[in-house]
Parts: C-alpha cells; structure tokens; sequence
C-alpha cells in the first residue's frame, strides 16, 4: 500500500496503540505544530477518510492495523511453491492477528518501530518513511531462524544490523504482556505459531528470492548499509 511520507509516520506510531498527532509530532520532530501545516493536516485527513487511520476519541489517531497485516503479508509472494508461501502467509496471519492483542501490543509496539528507525539515538524520519512493514512482521522469526542454525552468525547479523536493542526490548515487551496470553490461554497457541515458522522458513531458503531470501536482504537495510 502506497502511503504518504506523514501518513506513513503516523501509522508505524500507532500500531499497537493511539497516539495523538501533537505526541507523534514532537516525538519525530521536536515541533508540536509539524503535523499540523495545511498540507500535512489534509493528508493525514485523507488517510481516516480512507480508513488507514482510525480516530479514537477527540485527539488521538490509531492505524488500522489489521488492515496492514493483510497487506503486508499479500506481499510475501516472490514465486516458491504457492502451498507453502500460502502456509507461511497464514501462520504469520494467525500469530499477528489471531493472536493480536498481545502480539500487536509486542512485536509491533512503538519501541520496536523506534529501534528500527533510530540512527546516533535520533529518529530517522527517512528510514521511518522506508520502513518495510513486511519485514518488521517477519522479524522475529527471521532472527530466530538464524540464530537456531548458526548462534554465532547469528549474534553477528544482529551485531553488524545494530538490532541488539531491538532483541533486548522485544524480550522486554513480551514480559511485560504476558498476562494477556495467560488470561486468553494462547501460550500454546503463540509457542506453535513459532514452531511452524520455524518448520517452513528451511524449505522457503533461497539465497537471492523468495521470502526468506527477500527477508534477509530487507534487513540489511536496518543496519543504514
């Protein structure tokens, strides 16, 4: 989905949960006001209008963000064998949408966006623009992968992509929400999902295309290379 360049920053900040425009403006901009020049206003307007972003209550905006998910995932095609790009598709959509209102409050929390997008300690309004959605999804499956096959290339990949922070606050996160598994019953659930990803992703391996192949070359990007 195309999306505008303030569009897009106020959608990856509102993931998991709303924020108003005055917040995600001095989070991104240090100006209270940025977001709300003419042009930029209308823009973000056109998007509820649209539906990518939701109002919730008086001030705060929320993104659809189902609606991402089902985009995104609609993009992990790239020509394997369709039974396991569909089965790879539907794991990833049961983990981020069955399982929702803990994974989205997780995995795509504004403190992982933020781990993404930061440069020096500042926020990179141009790699928050970049940002591929498809790949924050796939992530922490990504990691995962490569570190059950190779431990050592895979503390190194997150040394050389600078993801140490974002695996230190995914841990983080996925305490911190814990009760909502265990007050829905889905450890099991989210503990599957892992292992079938898991199951799939060796069979998805090509090293220039596909979905592992195009997820793994998407996260050299984060590391700003």
């Amino acid at each position: 989905m195309e999306l505008g360049k303030y569009e897009k920053i106020v959608v990856i900040s509102t993931l998991a949960e709303p924020k108003s425009i005055v917040d995600i403006s001095m989070t991104w901009f240090g100006n209270k006001g940025r977001l709300y020049q003419p042009a930029i206003r209308k823009e973000i307007e056109n998007s509820i209008k649209k539906g990518n972003l939701i109002r919730v209550g008086k001030k705060q905006v929320k993104a659809n963000t189902e609606r991402f998910i089902k985009d995104a995932l609609e993009e992990v095609t790239l020509g394997e064998e369709s039974k396991l790009v569909n089965q790879y598709r539907e794991w990833l959509r049961q983990f981020y949408v069955n399982l929702g209102e803990y994974t989205q409050k997780v995995y795509l929390n504004f403190e992982i966006i933020l781990n993404l997008v930061q440069e020096n300690e500042r926020l990179n309004v141009h790699k928050g623009t970049d940002l591929d959605l498809t790949l924050v999804l796939q992530l922490p499956f990504l990691l995962r992968y490569m570190d059950k096959r190779s431990p050592v290339i895979g503390n190194l990949v997150i040394q050389l992509l600078k993801l140490e922070l974002y695996e230190l606050t995914v841990q983080k996160l996925e305490f911190q929400f814990r009760d909502i598994l265990k007050k829905n019953k889905w450890e099991e659930s989210w503990i599957d999902c892992f292992r079938k990803i898991d199951e799939l992703l060796p069979k998805l391996e090509n090293p220039n295309v596909g979905v592992l192949g195009k997820g793994l070359n998407a996260m050299k990007t984060l590391g700003g290379k």
